[in-house]
């Protein structure tokens, strides 16, 4: 009986520990398809989901850290096109906040 309980107890031990694992696994994945896609928004919501579970990952932050670059960078080149353009000067300003954060 003892022998029953105990071996529930690691497989279900096994069980969360893979879940764990795979959902963090699943979450990088999708970052760097993100990032592939030029989808930075995405890349960092997914790769900020594994810094929660493993915060010193180093392969992890560094594309965080390429996320958020390149997403100012994406910003950046937007409001140059529309400033050049002269088009939609609310949009201008916005992208100028949002381009201050990043």
């Amino acid at each position: 009986m003892k022998l029953l309980i105990v071996f529930k107890f690691i497989i279900l031990c096994l069980l969360l520990i893979f879940f764990k694992t795979g959902c963090n696994s699943s979450a990088f994945t999708s970052g760097k398809l993100y990032i592939y896609e030029e989808n930075y928004q995405r890349a960092i919501l997914n790769f900020n989901k594994v810094v929660e579970f493993e915060p010193e990952d180093f392969e992890t932050l560094v594309l965080l850290g390429e996320s958020y670059f390149n997403l100012g960078e994406t910003i950046r080149e937007t409001r140059i096109k529309l400033t050049e353009s002269g088009d939609d000067k609310n949009k201008i300003a916005e992208l100028k906040k949002s381009e201050s954060q990043y």
